[in-house]
C-alpha cells in the first residue's frame, strides 16, 4: 500500500499543472470560465464554478489508480461509489454552462464529456482515454520461453459499463453450457481457478420475466468470484428487463447470446437466430446497454452458414451497438460444433475491432489455447465443452498463459473423489433429483482407472443417492490399495 501510494504521489506531481488547470481551485460560483483551444482549435471550455475539495481528492486516487495500472478492483468499485455520493455537487454548476458546451478536465482526459456530469460518464471518459494509450503499447502478450509459450501480461481487461467498471484479472473464460455450469459445477472450476469470470446457464428472459428461472439469477450474491449472467431472448424489452434483474442479483456483467446453434432456440430468433436479424441483434445491444450500468458483453459465431458469412461487419456492428467485449466461436451455426473451429477468421475480426475479443472453439489443453492465441491476437480464450468432466482445465490454461506452474490433471483416484463431491453437492442442493444431474457429471468424471466402464455403468443405474454413494466409496477403496498404481498403465485401454 506505501508503495503504491509513493508511486501515486509522483505521478500526481509530474501531473500537477494539468490537473490543477482542470480542477481550479475553489472561485466564487457564477464567476466566467476560461476559454482555451484544443489542438484542433475547437473552443474549449473549463470548469470554474466551485469544484468540493473531496471531489478533487477523488480525482487525485483516480489518476493515480490510472497510472500506476496497479489498483485492485475493490478500490475501484469504492471509487465508483464515493463518485456517485458526491455527484450532486456537480450537476447545479453545469446546469450555468448549457446543454450544447463541452468541458474537459484535464489535458490527460481529451473527450468531451455531455451536459450531465455524472460518475458514469467520469468513469467512461477517463477509462476509454486509459484503453487508448493501453492500445499504443503493443500486442496483449508476449512470447516466452518454449515450455509456455505466449504469456499473457498481467494487465487486467479493463470493461468501463455505465459507470460500474470491471476488470477481468484471468484471461480464461468457463463457457455457460446448459444442463451442465450450474453452482455446483463453478464451485469445482474455482478450486483451479478463483479469479476466471464463470457465467451461469443461459437464462431466457422471457421465462425470467413469467417467473421461471430466477433461481440461476437468485443464486448470484452467494457466488465465490466474478459471475456473469447469459440472457437469450428475441425481445428487446424482455431482454432489458431481464438484465436490471441480473444487476440487482450482484451479476459481474451482462452477457448475450447470440451464438447458440440449437435449433429450437435459432428458430424462434434467440441465440445464433439473431445473426439472420442484425437490426434486431443491434437493438437487442443497445436496449441492454442503456438498461444497466454493467459492461454488456456478446458471445457469438462467424455466421449463419458458409454462404452468408461476414464476421468482420457482424461483429463490427455488435461493437457499434455498444458491446465492450466479444466472444467469437470459430464457427457458424450451420456447422454447430462439427469441423474444425477457424481461427484465422477469428484474427481478421481482431484486426478490425477496438474491443477485447475473446476466441472460442477447439480450446481443450493448454497448448491448444497458447496456439490459439498466436493464431488469432485474441485478448483471452473461452473454454467449453473440454471443461465437462475436467474442471481443472480453466486453471491449467491460466497457469500456461500467465507463465506459472501448470497444475497436473488429476489422476484416478482424485477424479473419483471429485465426482463423489460433487454428487453430494448436488443431492444437498436438489434432493434426490440431484443424483439424475450427478448422473452425467459422474460419467464424464471417472475415467482413467481400471474397472471405469462398469462403475459407469452401475453408477447409471444406482437408484438412489446412498446407493450411488455406497459404489464410490467402493471404488475409492479399491484405488486406495497400493496394488492400484501397478494397474495405471492399463487405464488408457479400460476407460
Amino acid at each position: 500500500m506505501t508503495g503504491h501510494r509513493v508511486l501515486g504521489d509522483r505521478q500526481f506531481l509530474s501531473k500537477g499543472a494539468r490537473l490543477s488547470q482542470g480542477l481550479p481551485q475553489l472561485r466564487q460560483p457564477g464567476q466566467q470560465p476560461a476559454h482555451r483551444c484544443g489542438a484542433t482549435r475547437a473552443p474549449r471550455i473549463q470548469l470554474a464554478d466551485a469544484i468540493p475539495h473531496e471531489a478533487k481528492l477523488l480525482f487525485e486516487q483516480l489518476f493515480v489508480l490510472l497510472g500506476d495500472g496497479a489498483g485492485e478492483l475493490n478500490r475501484w468499485r469504492t471509487l465508483g461509489n464515493q463518485f456517485g455520493s458526491t455527484r450532486e455537487c456537480f450537476r447545479p454548476r453545469l446546469r450555468r454552462l448549457g446543454p450544447s458546451v463541452p468541458a474537459v478536465i484535464s489535458s490527460d482526459v481529451t473527450q468531451s464529456l455531455p451536459d450531465q456530469f455524472t460518475d458514469e460518464l467520469i468513469t467512461a471518459a477517463i477509462i476509454k482515454n486509459l484503453l487508448k494509450q493501453r492500445a499504443t503499447e503493443g500486442p496483449g502478450f508476449r512470447h516466452m520461453d518454449r515450455q509456455h509459450g505466449v504469456m499473457l501480461t498481467c494487465r487486467p481487461l479493463l470493461l468501463p459499463g455505465r459507470g460500474n467498471p470491471r476488470e477481468l484479472f484471468c484471461r480464461v473464460l468457463q463457457s455457460p453450457l446448459a444442463g451442465v455450469s450450474d453452482r455446483v459445477f463453478r464451485d469445482l472450476v474455482r478450486r483451479w481457478a478463483p479469479q476466471a469470470l464463470l457465467f451461469t446457464e443461459m437464462v431466457n428472459a422471457t421465462s425470467l420475466e413469467l417467473g421461471f428461472g430466477r433461481g440461476k439469477v437468485e443464486e448470484l450474491g452467494d457466488e465465490q468470484g466474478p459471475i456473469g449472467v447469459q440472457l437469450f431472448d428475441h425481445r428487446p424489452a424482455a431482454m432489458a428487463d431481464a438484465a436490471r434483474r441480473a444487476e440487482d442479483a450482484g451479476a459481474y456483467l451482462i452477457d448475450i447470446n447470440m451464438g447458440c446453434p440449437v435449433r429450437k432456440i435459432a428458430r424462434k430468433g434467440g441465440g445464433s437466430g439473431l445473426i439472420r436479424d442484425p437490426d434486431l441483434a443491434a437493438r437487442i445491444v443497445d436496449s441492454v446497454v442503456h438498461a444497466v450500468r454493467l459492461p454488456v458483453t456478446v458471445k457469438t459465431r462467424l455466421g449463419w452458414c458458409g454462404t452468408n458469412l461476414d464476421p468482420v461487419r457482424w461483429c463490427g456492428l455488435l461493437q457499434q451497438a455498444g458491446a465492450q467485449m466479444l466472444t467469437l466461436h470459430g464457427r457458424t451455426r450451420e456447422q454447430a460444433f462439427k469441423g474444425t473451429a477457424d481461427w484465422q477468421a477469428i484474427a481478421e475480426v481482431k484486426k478490425h475491432l477496438s474491443i477485447p475479443l475473446i476466441a472460442n472453439g477447439d480450446i481443450k489443453t493448454p497448448d491448444d489455447a497458447v496456439k490459439c492465441l498466436e493464431q488469432t491476437g485474441a485478448d483471452g480464450v473461452m473454454v467449453g465443452r473440454g471443461t465437462m468432466g475436467a474442471p481443472w482445465l480453466v486453471g491449467q490454461i491460466d497457469a500456461a498463459l500467465s507463465g506459472r506452474s501448470v497444475p497436473s490433471t488429476p489422476g484416478p483416484l482424485e477424479r473419483i473423489e471429485l465426482a463423489r463431491d460433487q454428487m453430494l453437492a448436488l443431492v444437498k442442493a436438489r434432493g434426490d433429483h440431484g443424483l439424475l444431474i450427478a448422473r452425467k457429471h459422474m460419467g464424464w468424471t471417472c475415467t482413467g482407472f481400471q474397472g471405469a466402464p462398469q462403475l459407469r455403468q452401475a453408477l447409471m443405474r444406482a437408484p438412489t443417492p446412498e446407493a450411488a454413494l455406497a459404489l464410490i466409496n467402493e471404488q475409492i477403496r479399491v484405488l486406495s490399495e497400493p496394488s492400484a498404481a501397478a494397474l495405471a498403465p492399463l487405464a488408457d485401454q479400460t476407460t
